[in-house]
């Protein structure tokens, strides 16, 4: 998913190799609880927060001193 927001967006490769297989991101945890307890909303999306990560080191990246 990065390195396709990446080609996608900003038209860049990146180094990004994925293995095959699935990565199971559960953990055998349950938020649900946690959502309930808190009230808390994700405000983002995992694409926006990706998105967000870009831009933020392209410009960090464009502002390094050279040398």
């Amino acid at each position: 998913m990065v390195a396709q927001t990446g080609h996608d967006s900003f038209n860049i490769a990146t180094n990004i190799t994925s293995l095959p297989g699935s990565i199971d991101l559960h953990l055998g945890m349950d938020l649900s609880m946690f959502y309930h307890d808190t009230r808390w909303d994700p405000q983002y999306d995992l694409q926006c927060i990706i998105l967000s990560l870009f831009n933020y080191f392209r410009q960090n990246q464009q502002h390094k001193p050279s040398g």
